[in-house]
């Protein structure tokens, strides 16, 4: 099989080169003819998309940005892809199971099961500001008058701010360390956006001060998982609220989620819908897959059924 490896050699704290080495060394001792690209080299997704046209297979080593990059030039081609972890969180592949084991990888190549799943799809209806270095380069995320893919969650509030400093103050790798030090700062002078959302033309919140997740999947950072019963597979998006004006409010919610039980808590709002539409009282950072994505004071998120092909373990 022809298999594209495309790997960050900034993930793992800087040992992602030497891995895909590892890695595609024992894809061609298995018969596979491999090609090497560096996510880091500022790939766009046209200069992607030619080699994934003639590839049978696509292997993403990098953490949850680097795939959110690659998005674009993967529902291009409509490649099948696996994502070997290397980054900080990992959620796509604690979906589905993925690990750092070269074996799990060529079982999954032999079996050949894929699987279909969506994507998630941002418009902002107002230019986003620049708030900081992206986490995995390219950063080239956009489908031409289309918007910008995710696998996995938008934001705004609470955890797109602590993206937003983490991505400020980076000068290297990111480690868990630095999500908490952020953490903590923005809790201490919590930054409370103004939230409205209308899902399939039904207001779910108006005017409310709190944190939107809209996600895609149900997997979280530190295993919070505010959307725990979110599907890949099912056409829709998952659309949950914490309304909190504190960071006491705050702080009930993330030992909620970290208790399992986040939507229990009084007062969240959830709801499922192919289109969402969000507006907040004044620009608030926004982040997109763990990425820092600037910050709107609108936007407009759909659902893309189906245009992920997973190669599943």
């Amino acid at each position: 099989m022809n298999i594209v490896l495309l790997n960050n050699p900034n993930s793992g704290r800087a040992t992602g080169g030497a891995v895909a080495d590892g890695l595609a060394a024992r894809l061609e001792e298995a018969g596979h003819d491999v090609t090497r690209l560096s996510a880091s080299k500022g790939i766009t997704p046209h200069a992607l998309g030619a080699p994934l046209r003639k590839a049978g297979l696509l292997v993403v080593a990098g953490g949850d940005g680097t795939l959110h990059h690659a998005l674009p030039a993967i529902v291009e081609t409509g490649v099948a892809f696996y994502h070997f972890p290397m980054g900080t969180e990992n959620l796509f592949t604690r979906e589905f199971g993925m690990d750092r084991r070269p074996e799990t990888l060529l079982r999954a190549i032999e079996r050949g099961e894929v699987q279909r799943c969506d994507a998630g799809q941002v418009e902002a209806e107002d230019p986003p500001r620049s708030v900081g270095a992206s986490e995995d380069p390219p950063r080239s995320v956009g489908v031409p008058g289309a918007g910008v893919l995710f696998s996995l969650m938008v934001s705004v509030g609470f955890d797109a701010c602590v993206v937003e400093r983490v991505a400020a103050a980076r000068r290297g790798g990111v480690t868990r360390s630095a999500y908490v030090r952020a953490a903590v700062r923005e809790l201490m002078r919590p930054r409370v956006p103004r939230v409205t959302v209308v899902a399939d033309g039904r207001r779910v919140v108006d005017g409310a001060e709190g944190m939107l997740v809209v996600a895609n999947s149900r997997q979280y950072a530190a295993r919070l998982n505010p959307a725990a019963e979110a599907s890949m597979s099912d056409g829709l998006l998952d659309v949950v609220f914490f309304p909190h004006r504190t960071a006491v409010g705050l702080a009930r919610w993330l030992t909620a989620s970290a208790g399992g039980f986040a939507a229990s808590v009084p007062g969240v709002i959830t709801a499922k819908a192919e289109r969402i539409e969000v507006e907040v009282d004044r620009p608030t950072p926004r982040q997109i897959d763990g990425e820092a994505a600037g910050a709107v004071s609108r936007m407009s998120v759909g659902v893309r059924p189906g245009v992920l092909n997973v190669l599943v373990p």
